[in-house]
C-alpha cells in the first residue's frame, strides 16, 4: 500500500505500508539451498507480476526485481516493494535509464548498457527480471554466478557475458513446462 508520495529537497519518495512478514529471500535461505516449491514459486510471481503491472501502468519501471525485493504479507501473499531505483518511461520509445540494477536478476541489456553509462529501463526489463527471480527462487542459486566479483560496474560486465545453465540443468524437480 501507498500512503504516501511527494517531492524533498527536488527529490521524490514514496511511503509504503511496511513489510514485516519477510522477502523471498529470507523464504529462499530458509531451504538450506534446495529451493522453494514449484507451486508456490507460480503463486509468488504471478502476484508479483500483477504488482510490477500496475507499476507499469504509472509508466514506472522497478529495475530491482530480485527475491530481496518481493515482500510477504501475513498471509503468505507475494508484494513488490522498495521501488528506490525506479525509474519514470517517457511515452514513446517507452524506454527510461536504469537508475541502479542487481547484476544477477538484470536483464542482459541493461547489464550491457552498464559500461555505455546508459543502462535502459523498460517494461521488458522488469519481465525479464521476474523471470530471472523465479530461476532464483526455484535453483536456489542466481541465473549467473558472481561469487567473488566485487563491485557493481565489474558485476554488470561478468553477467554480460555470462551464459544462464538451463533451469532443469541445476533444478531437475522443477517441471518442463515450468521451466
Amino acid at each position: 500500500e501507498i500512503r504516501n508520495a511527494d517531492l524533498y529537497a527536488g527529490q521524490p519518495y514514496i511511503v509504503t505500508a511496511l513489510a514485516e512478514h519477510g522477502t523471498l529471500e529470507t523464504e529462499l535461505a530458509a531451504t538450506n539451498g534446495l529451493g522453494l516449491d514449484v507451486d508456490q514459486v507460480i503463486t509468488w510471481i504471478r502476484q508479483a507480476s500483477m504488482g510490477v503491472a500496475r507499476a507499469h501502468d504509472k509508466s514506472l519501471v522497478h529495475n530491482d526485481i530480485k527475491p530481496a525485493n518481493l515482500f510477504l504479507t501475513a498471509n503468505k501473499e507475494c508484494l513488490v516493494g522498495d521501488f528506490g531505483l525506479a525509474s519514470r518511461v517517457p511515452p514513446l520509445p517507452l524506454v527510461g535509464v536504469a537508475r541502479g540494477a542487481t547484476p544477477e536478476t538484470a536483464a542482459p541489456e541493461v547489464r550491457a548498457g552498464w559500461a555505455t553509462g546508459v543502462p535502459p529501463a523498460a517494461f521488458t526489463t522488469d519481465v525479464y527480471s521476474l523471470g530471472a527471480t523465479a530461476y532464483w527462487l526455484l535453483a536456489a542459486q542466481p541465473p549467473v554466478n558472481l561469487a567473488g566479483i566485487t563491485g557493481i560496474p565489474a558485476r554488470m560486465a561478468a553477467a554480460a557475458t555470462q551464459t544462464t545453465p538451463g533451469l532443469r540443468d541445476v533444478a531437475p524437480h522443477v517441471p518442463a513446462p515450468v521451466a
